[in-house]
C-alpha cells in the first residue's frame, strides 16, 4: 500500500506498524494531533471499572480539521481521535470530512461507532489510549460489517509499557501484549459478538498503558468506497499474571487443565440461570449453557485440545477464566 501525494510518496508498511521515513513537517498538524492525544490520555488515567474511554460510544464531540482558510467539522466519540486517517488526510491535502459517523444503529444504548470508506477513498479510523496497569486476556465487543472485495477492516489492541503511540509507529520494545482482528468477506447485517485474545510476550511484565485502533480499511488513500464497520460496547475480560483482578477470584473452576469435566463454582456470584459460555482463541463460541445453581459442571470431552476462554455472565457482570483442555 502507498499513500498518494504529489510532493512525496510515503511507503505505508503494515497498517498497524507505520514507520515514517521522513518526519512530518506540518508543525501545526503535529501539534494539534499531539495535544489531542495527550489530552485523551491524561483525562482517562484515573477511570476505574472499564478502563476503555467511552466504550459504548454514547458521548460525542465535534472538532475541526484543516487550516484557517480550509477546514471542516467532524464528529468523533469523546475520548477517541482520528489517527491514520488524519495523517493520510494531511498528506493528500484532503478537503472532505472524515467518514466517522455517530450511528443510531447501535447494539445497545443510543449510538454506535460507524467507520466508512466514502467516495474520497481515504477511509476512517478512531483510536483511544489510556492508562492500564493490568493484563487483560481478551478485548470483546459487538460489530456489524459491510465488506468490499480486496479490503479489510481491522481492530488492533496494544498493551504497552511506555508510549503507546510509539508502539503503533513500530517500537516493539514497548510491547507487553497485542491482538489484531480483521473483518473481511461476507457482510454481517446484525450485531455479532467478537472476542480478541491478547497474546503476551512473557508472564511477568506488566504494562502502564494501552491503545485501541479501529479502522474501516487497510488501504488508506486507495480504498474502494463502500466498506463499513460498526462497533459497540467494548470491554476487557479476564486478567493474567500475579495482579489478577478480584473478578478472577469470584469464580472457581477445577480441574484446570481438564480432559473432560470442568466444575464451576460461582460462589457469591450465583443468581440462578447464569449464562456459561466457552470460546476458542478465535473468539468463536464452542459451548453455551445455563447454570441454575451455584455449583455445576460442563463436559469438554468433545472439544479439541487447546486453550479456551470461559465467560460466566451473571447479574453482576462478566467473569472470565482461561481454560486448558488436554
Amino acid at each position: 500500500m502507498r499513500v498518494d501525494n504529489p510532493r512525496q510518496e510515503y511507503p505505508v508498511l503494515p497498517w498497524f506498524r507505520i514507520i515514517f521515513i521522513k518526519t512530518i513537517t506540518m508543525k501545526k498538524f503535529t501539534l494539534i494531533l499531539t495535544t489531542l492525544v495527550l489530552a485523551v490520555f491524561f483525562t482517562t488515567r484515573a477511570r476505574a471499572q472499564n478502563p476503555i474511554p467511552n466504550p459504548d460510544f454514547e458521548t460525542w464531540t465535534t472538532d475541526t480539521m484543516g487550516t484557517m482558510s480550509s477546514y471542516f467539522l467532524y464528529d468523533h466519540p469523546t475520548g477517541w481521535f482520528p489517527f491514520l486517517s488524519s495523517i493520510q488526510w494531511s498528506f493528500s491535502s484532503g478537503t472532505g470530512p472524515l467518514s466517522c459517523y455517530k450511528s443510531t444503529a447501535s447494539y445497545t444504548g443510543t449510538y454506535a461507532l460507524n467507520l466508512t470508506v466514502d467516495n474520497d477513498s481515504v477511509g476512517a479510523d478512531m483510536a483511544t489510549l489510556f492508562a492500564s496497569a493490568k493484563r487483560p486476556l481478551t478485548l470483546n465487543g459487538y460489530y456489524k460489517f459491510t465488506g468490499v472485495a480486496g479490503d479489510t477492516a481491522n481492530i488492533v489492541v496494544g498493551i504497552t509499557k511506555g508510549d503507546p503511540i510509539s508502539w503503533l509507529f513500530g517500537d516493539s520494545t514497548l510491547e507487553v501484549g497485542q491482538a489484531t482482528k480483521a473483518f473481511a468477506g461476507a457482510s454481517v447485517t446484525s450485531y455479532q459478538p467478537f472476542s480478541m485474545p491478547i497474546t503476551y510476550k512473557d508472564l511477568t511484565t506488566f504494562p502502564d498503558s494501552a491503545i485501541i485502533l479501529i479502522t474501516s480499511t487497510d488501504n488508506f488513500g486507495s480504498s474502494v468506497p463502500g466498506q463499513k464497520l460498526w462497533v459497540d460496547n467494548l470491554y476487557f475480560s479476564g486478567y493474567s499474571g500475579v495482579n489478577d483482578q478480584d473478578e478472577q477470584k469470584n469464580v472457581f473452576v477445577f480441574p484446570n487443565p481438564t480432559s473432560d469435566l470442568l466444575y464451576i463454582d460461582l460462589r457469591a456470584n450465583a443468581r440462578g440461570n447464569d449464562e456459561v459460555e466457552l470460546l476458542d482463541l478465535s473468539g468463536r463460541t464452542v459451548l453455551q449453557v445455563k447454570q441454575s445453581n451455584r455449583f455445576d459442571h460442563i463436559d469438554l470431552s468433545g472439544l479439541e485440545t487447546g486453550t479456551y476462554i470461559l465467560h460466566v455472565k451473571t447479574e453482576d457482570g462478566l467473569l472470565t477464566k482461561k481454560i486448558v483442555k488436554n
